[in-house]
This record gives C-alpha cells, structure tokens and sequence, in this order.
C-alpha cells in the first residue's frame, strides 16, 4: 500500500477536482479499538471543506461526540454491527 505523506493536502486537492464527499476508516483505530486517527481526520476535514465521513475505532458514545464536537467534525460516523447498542444509547 502506498500513503500519501501528506493526507489534508490530498483531501484538498480531490475537492479541488470535484469530489463533494470522502469516506475514511481509521485502521489503526479500528485495530486498536479507539480513535487513533482522530486528529488527522479533522485537519483533513478543514482542509476539504468537503463532508468527510468516517469508520474505525468507533466504540463509544463519547468517542461519537469527540468526533462530532470538534471545531472540524466529520458529518458522519459509521458504526460496525457490533456497536448497533450505542444508537439506543444515542436516543437516551
């Protein structure tokens, strides 16, 4: 696999080519089991200026609202099968 050494610069340059809309999982945090991405995902959320959404690492309804809270925020968050409790938890 071949990384960009720079992934907000290339966020901003597929919006600048016309994508409206990325999808990003954080593999290292879907391995680990917590957002280990998370401060890259919002520098390249204010780089696109493009909705961003994102998978990985997502356990916890306060992993959700650090996502969603931040200044940069993701649009929206992916949730596995194994985590469909955390949307009752949501609705409390």
């Amino acid at each position: 696999t071949i990384y960009h050494h720079d992934p907000p610069a290339l966020a901003l340059r597929m919006a600048e080519q016309g994508v409206t809309r990325l999808h990003l999982v954080d593999l290292d945090g879907a391995r680990q089991g917590s957002a280990v991405q998370q401060p890259l995902i919002h520098a390249m959320v204010k780089a696109a200026g493009i909705d961003i959404q994102i998978g990985g690492g997502i356990r916890s309804m306060d992993c959700i609202a650090s996502y969603l809270d931040a200044d940069y925020a993701p649009r929206w968050v992916i949730l596995g099968s194994g985590r469909v409790g955390l949307v009752a938890q949501g609705n409390d």
